[in-house]
């Protein structure tokens, strides 16, 4: 057990967890402006050519995500087992428990939503992060996506969360009354609250525009601005909550990054028994020492940038060749405004001396050259794309001519097995998904719930407890058994 904290205890963890928020924050910038700039071009956004007036984005980048995103696993089944007979009844009303909330409609679940947007995010970064917990009275299971922009860990520590000497995320908003009612609950620290709510000057607008506002770029990409349109009615507060290993024990730490305060520090197992941090982590290209790795976008942002530049070039060339730049003899052509004039059936007139000068010298129309295979070579970037990144054009609904099936499908193979990898890991994730969720339900199913099973008469209901979770955990015979996706479609 963790030892007792001091005040002066608190403040050192806090104090890490600021320096630690800082330090993580310097250490992703420049990967984070890597992920802006795939993000530009997912949302057509093509910065301005001095050469060029044209600055269309071609959307190569939506079609490759969107694409890659429809062909990664729907969010798998997960039936929880055990090898000891007299836990069956047990595991099964457990796989039940998990169906019904993983299932759920209600704001705080939505799960098959929050698992799209990790994959989503995932493909721009590399990176998708879930974070599941639990509360009592009511019980409520909690699962949340988490953004690359918000969440932090321990740079150079790895691809595997739990081996992180820290861990968290940024941008949690408390209203004052959240607050008060926290710490009369018991839940925050009283005192801090109290000097937070009374001495920090918040007003009733929403900060939006923190250290980390790169994550607005989604919405002034589509002409919106959350950070002056911010008015909520009410003081709110941005905190941070960071799990932080201090003198060999890891602690929770929910604080203002501004004035640098806590609202609670509290050992990580009086919130998660287990001791395991909430977050579970999947990455599409794993590196054992890398945690932000490379992601999909990164091989399609250079090709994404070649195809605009190659279709602006086409579409400027154009514009030269029937706009492009005439000459005119001053002697021949008085009447210039004539001369621009594109209206029908207009007339220009033309001195030819008399007809001593011929008229096809009066005006001249430069030559531009045209930029021949340009489509030939977009189309070939795509075609390359897909093959090496799995988002081939068969595999887009686009028809290829003379295509035998037996290629067809196998090239539907090949995509499979090429987006396997990432599944993989993902499946991984939701393996640790599942046995947290157990540890939620052995913390906080206080008082027992009922859930429906099919037995012998039909329909039964039956008691889920936290008693009965324990007990299944204290074994060391769960397992946890990943249903659905392309695994079982292969089998079939």
């Amino acid at each position: 057990m963790p030892p007792v904290l001091t005040e002066e205890d608190k403040k050192a963890i806090t104090q890490n967890a600021c320096l630690h928020l800082d330090m993580s924050r310097n250490f992703k910038r420049a990967r984070l402006a890597q992920i802006k700039e795939s993000e530009d071009l997912y949302f057509g956004i093509v910065p301005k050519q001095l050469k060029n007036p044209f600055n269309e984005s071609i959307p190569f980048m939506p079609g490759f995500v969107d694409t890659l995103l429809s062909k990664l696993d729907d969010q798998p089944e997960i039936e929880i087992s055990s090898k000891r007979e007299s836990f069956y009844k047990i595991t099964k009303k457990a796989t039940t428990h998990f169906e019904l909330e993983s299932s759920s409609p209600l704001p705080h679940a939505k799960w098959n939503f929050k698992d799209r947007a990790a994959k989503k995010l995932a493909i721009f970064s590399g990176v998708g992060i879930h974070k599941l917990f639990g509360q009592s009275a009511p019980f409520r299971m909690n699962f949340r996506t988490i953004d690359y922009y918000d969440f932090h860990c321990e740079p150079g520590a790895g691809a595997i969360i739990e081996e992180h000497l820290f861990c968290g995320e940024e941008g949690i908003y408390k209203t004052r009354e959240q607050l008060i009612d926290g710490a009369k609950d018991g839940y925050y620290d009283a005192e801090k609250v109290k000097a937070m709510t009374e001495q920090t000057t918040q007003d009733q607008y929403k900060d939006n525009s923190d250290a980390l506002n790169e994550k607005l770029n989604r919405h002034r990409a589509l002409q919106l601005d959350p950070a002056t349109h911010n008015f909520v009615g009410q003081p709110t507060f941005r905190l941070a909550e960071f799990y932080e290993t201090w003198k060999g024990s890891r602690y929770y730490v929910l604080f203002d990054p501004l004035t640098k305060n806590y609202v609670r520090v509290s050992p990580l197992e009086e919130i998660f028994p287990s001791g395991l941090y909430p977050y579970k982590v999947w990455h599409t290209h794993e590196e054992l020492s890398v945690f932000w790795s490379k992601a999909p976008a990164d091989d399609a942002r250079p090709i994404a940038k070649t195809i605009n530049r190659l279709g602006n070039q086409e579409l400027y060339n154009r514009e030269k060749v029937n706009r492009g730049q005439r000459m005119y003899d001053p002697e021949m052509v008085h009447d210039v405004e004539a001369l621009e004039n594109d209206r029908p059936d207009g007339l220009v007139p033309i001195d030819t001396k008399g007809g001593r000068r011929n008229i096809a010298n009066a005006v001249h129309q430069f030559k531009h050259g045209e930029l021949t295979g340009t489509i030939d070579l977009i189309s070939w970037f795509d075609s390359y794309a897909g093959q090496k990144t799995g988002s081939t054009p068969g595999s887009q609904g686009v028809a290829q001519k003379d295509k035998k099936a037996s290629i067809f499908f196998g090239e539907l193979q090949q995509v499979q097995d090429r987006l396997g990898l990432y599944n993989k890991s993902y499946r991984e994730c939701w393996e640790e998904l599942g046995y947290q969720f157990i540890q939620e339900d052995a913390t906080h199913l206080t008082p027992a719930i009922e859930v429906s099973m099919l037995g012998p008469n039909g329909v039964e209901f039956e008691e889920l407890s936290a008693k009965e979770m324990k007990a299944l955990l204290k074994s060391g015979l769960v397992s946890i058994k990943i249903r659905g996706g392309q695994a079982d479609a292969r089998m079939r």
